[in-house]
């Protein structure tokens, strides 16, 4: 006994193929995967370009420690800091001194900082960036003053962190 195949019908008119697709063909998907694929790495872009912090640099650290140090965040200008300065003390002598010296100065706490030029320099065998802060305010009783200041950073893990030399050799 032979095999008989079995007939397809010619549809006409119906506007199905004259050709049936394979029953495990794959659907036409491609187009709307590839919109939607488009759509979420431009969603996740536009989202990392808005949300993300921006790469560390030497002049957002010395903004960070000079808002943070006008601030009396202690902790956040401990952080900025560099690991020879923590060294030779800690955080409760860091925060007396800090607290002593601001009362002492008696400065405005909401500052707008701008920063000038960077420019790199080698102190004995490290090598530091500085760069130029200033400060003004709106605070009332503060209209004229300004603060102008270079701060000097290292750059430690990654990370750029406020740092004297130890031998004491800074001079701005």
């Amino acid at each position: 006994m032979t095999p008989t195949p079995l007939p397809f019908a010619e549809l006409s008119g119906t506007g199905l193929p004259a050709t049936p697709r394979h029953p495990a063909a794959p659907r036409r998907r491609l187009p709307w995967a590839a919109l939607v694929t488009a759509v979420c790495v431009a969603a996740g872009f536009w989202l990392g370009a808005t949300y993300l912090p921006e790469p560390p640099t030497p002049i957002h650290a010395a903004v960070a420690y000079t808002e943070a140090s006008f601030a009396r965040d202690w902790p956040a200008a401990w952080a900025d800091i560099c690991r020879s300065l923590r060294a030779v003390s800690d955080y409760g002598q860091f925060v007396e001194s800090l607290d002593d010296w601001a009362d002492h100065n008696s400065e405005p706490t909401e500052v707008d900082i701008e920063t000038g030029d960077m420019k790199r320099v080698h102190i004995g065998s490290r090598s530091y960036f500085v760069v130029t802060v200033r400060a003004t305010t709106e605070e009332p009783g503060w209209e004229d003053w300004r603060f102008h200041q270079a701060v000097p950073l290292v750059q430690e893990d990654g990370e750029f962190r406020m740092c004297l030399p130890a031998d004491g050799s800074w001079e701005p």
